[in-house]
C-alpha cells in the first residue's frame, strides 16, 4: 500500500469515527431533550384535557389519547436508545425484550398517527388501538438480534421499509388533507345556507 492509499484510508476511518461521534452526540443531547421536552408537554396536555370543564368535549379525549401515546412512543422508543450509549443495553441480547420493544413501539406509534386522523373525523379510539395492536403481531414474531443489535432484518426489512414508507408517513398524510379539505367544504357549504336575519 502506498503512502497515498494510507493517508485515503485513515482519512475514511477518521471520517466514519467522526460521524458515529456525531451520531452518538444527537442522541445524546438532541434526543434526551427531545424526550424530556416531549415528555414534560405530554403530561401538561393530559392534566389540563382532563381538567372536568374539558372531560365532556370528544376533542379533549382525543387530545388526551394522542398525549398518552405520544408520551409511551417517545419513552419506549427514544429514551432506551439514550441510555444504552453508556449502559448495558437488555434490548440487544434478549430476543423476547426485543420483539416486545419492537412491537409496543409500533402499537403507540402508529395509535399516535391515527388517532391524530380519526380526531379530524372525529372516530373511535378503541378502534385505532385494536387495529394496530392487531396489525403489529408480525413484530412479535420476525424482529430479531443480529451481531447484538435487536433490529429487523432480510427481505423482511425491507418489506417493513415499504410497508412504512406507505402507513407512516403517506397514508397519515394524505389523510389528514383529505379529511381537511372536506371539512372545508363542509364548513363552505354551512355558511352559505346561513341567512342572516333582519
Amino acid at each position: 500500500m502506498n503512502s497515498a492509499s494510507k493517508k485515503t484510508v485513515v482519512f475514511i476511518l477518521s471520517f466514519l469515527f467522526d460521524i458515529q461521534r456525531f451520531q452518538q452526540y444527537i442522541t445524546r443531547y438532541v434526543l434526551s431533550t427531545a424526550v424530556i421536552l416531549g415528555s414534560l408537554g405530554n403530561f401538561i396536555a393530559i392534566i389540563v384535557f382532563l381538567q372536568k370543564k374539558h372531560r365532556t368535549n370528544s376533542c379533549s379525549i382525543y387530545l388526551v389519547a394522542v398525549s398518552i401515546f405520544g408520551l409511551l412512543s417517545a419513552n419506549l422508543g427514544i429514551a432506551p436508545l439514550v441510555y444504552a450509549l453508556d449502559h448495558f443495553n437488555a434490548i440487544n441480547s434478549s430476543l423476547v425484550l426485543c420483539r416486545i420493544r419492537g412491537y409496543t413501539i409500533q402499537v403507540t406509534s402508529m395509535c399516535f398517527r391515527y388517532t391524530l386522523i380519526l380526531m379530524c373525523a372525529d372516530r373511535s379510539i378503541g378502534i385505532v388501538i385494536i387495529f394496530w395492536m392487531i396489525m403489529s403481531i408480525h413484530f412479535l414474531i420476525w424482529e430479531n438480534i443480529a451481531n447484538n443489535l435487536c433490529s429487523l432484518y432480510g427481505l423482511y426489512a425491507q418489506i417493513i421499509g415499504f410497508y412504512s414508507l406507505i402507513l407512516t408517513g403517506t397514508i397519515p398524510i394524505l389523510s389528514m388533507i383529505l379529511i381537511n379539505i372536506l371539512i372545508k367544504k363542509a364548513l363552505r357549504q354551512l355558511r352559505t345556507r346561513i341567512q342572516p336575519i333582519d
